[in-house]
């Protein structure tokens, strides 16, 4: 049995099969499968990587503070741009979905461009960009919902978070 957050088309991660410490994840973007090489997600590090990339688009991300740094590119040449790594710390800010093994095999960016935010990604061993236009409540949404999910598999999660979960799934 599994579940999948979101849309394959634009960006959704699929839960699998699991059993503490490892779970199968497939993360879905732009139509492409990032995790067809390694589908097993450690749970430990995996929560981690989910939990800081949600606080960081929630808490800190302004896409719009970068948007000049792309003005009169295409969402390929912006990739290509940020993939030379001429700025390294927009390269930080923007990157997304790096999270181990499981997506290793892609490198994906947040580029706003002309007002709108998209999810591109390319890989690694591939020269075609994959994109597609989305909003950042989406990621936001899929991110939380997969996070909540995956940590209903944690046996050291705190009652907090436990009820916190169940709580959710009620509504």
């Amino acid at each position: 049995m599994s579940i999948t957050f979101g849309s394959k088309d634009s960006f959704a991660m699929q839960i699998g099969d699991a059993s503490w410490p490892s779970c199968t994840v497939e993360v879905w973007a732009a139509g492409q499968n990032l995790s067809s090489f390694d589908s097993s997600a450690y749970l430990p590090s995996f929560l981690n990587s989910l939990t800081c990339e949600l606080c960081y688009l929630k808490e800190q991300l302004n896409f719009l503070a970068f948007e000049d740094c792309f003005r009169e590119l295409s969402v390929e040449d912006a990739f290509r741009w940020l993939e030379s790594q001429e700025r390294p710390e927009v390269w930080d800010k923007l990157r997304i979905l790096d999270w181990g093994p499981t997506t290793d095999d892609y490198l994906c960016f947040l580029l706003p461009i002309r007002r709108k935010l998209y999810l591109a990604c390319k890989g690694n061993e591939s020269e075609i960009i994959h994109a597609v236009q989305i909003l950042p409540y989406d990621l936001i949404t899929v991110l939380s919902a997969t996070l909540a999910e995956l940590s209903k598999f944690n046996p050291y999660a705190s009652p907090e978070i436990a009820q916190s979960n169940r709580l959710s799934d009620e509504k």
